[in-house]
């Protein structure tokens, strides 16, 4: 920790309001929305809502043990994170489980998790920990690429079954990259590289190609359902801002 840095051991206590109103709102919306498929299928109108409780509950435990820990040491455990998220976005290619043609979730007993969420988290550590041991300076070109050329594998991996958390990644990358090094012309041309790779990748599978034509037309598709419901409040609000 730098000299006239102090970690005082404070709680944001705005923070954590904000993050609390935030999981009982959601809780509320999952149990509206979901109370009816629940009393069909599974006889319990709370089966959705007694689950997502249980991993907010799993989850705002993890937030507390994560705010007691000193923050050097996941950066110094980074590289053994990113390479953990490396094997398990490769397990999950193997042993996932597949949902509407899609392996993107890992069970482990009762419980299950996406693993390219885990990534997420482990790209921002590694990228810190790399960009911090970087003993050269963080400016040119090739520090750019080299730094971003590291997130491929995961990006790969990650992206062969789950496009957007793979653009999220890139994002990531992207941002953490900008802040250490901002040079707006050298990072125009890291953008434009990496736009390229997205539209060889968006390429490679035809149902990428056809979510962005259902997101341009969703009428002349039988998936363009969501993005129909999604517009209907916008067409309310138009028609009633013309009556």
């Amino acid at each position: 920790m730098k000299a006239g840095l102090k970690q005082t051991g404070k709680t944001d206590v705005v923070l954590v309001a904000l993050v609390l109103i935030l999981v009982v709102f959601g809780l509320a919306a999952l149990f509206s929305a979901s109370e009816y498929n629940g009393r069909v299928r599974f006889h319990d109108s709370a089966y959705y809502f007694k689950k997502q409780l249980f991993a907010t509950a799993l989850g705002l435990l993890v937030m507390y043990l994560v705010a007691k820990t000193d923050y050097h040491l996941p950066v110094v455990l980074a590289p053994a994170a990113y390479l953990l998220s490396l094997l398990l976005s490769t397990a999950v290619l193997i042993f996932g489980q597949e949902i509407n043609g899609s392996k993107r979730w890992l069970n482990l007993g009762p419980l299950s998790f996406q693993p390219s969420e885990f990534s997420k988290m482990a790209v921002i550590l590694f990228l810190v920990w790399q960009i911090s041991r970087t003993k050269k300076k963080t400016t040119g070109f090739w520090f750019m690429a080299r730094t971003m050329l590291t997130l491929l594998p995961v990006v790969g991996l990650v992206g062969s079954n789950n496009l957007s958390t793979a653009v999220i990644i890139l994002g990531i990358g992207a941002v953490l990259i900008f802040v250490a090094n901002p040079g707006y012309l050298q990072f125009l041309a890291l953008g434009s590289v990496g736009i390229g790779f997205i539209a060889v990748f968006l390429a490679a599978e035809s149902y990428r190609l056809e979510r962005l034509a259902i997101w341009r037309d969703p009428e002349k598709y039988e998936k363009g359902f969501q993005t129909i419901q999604a517009y209907m409040p916008l067409e309310a609000e138009r028609f009633l801002a013309e009556a």
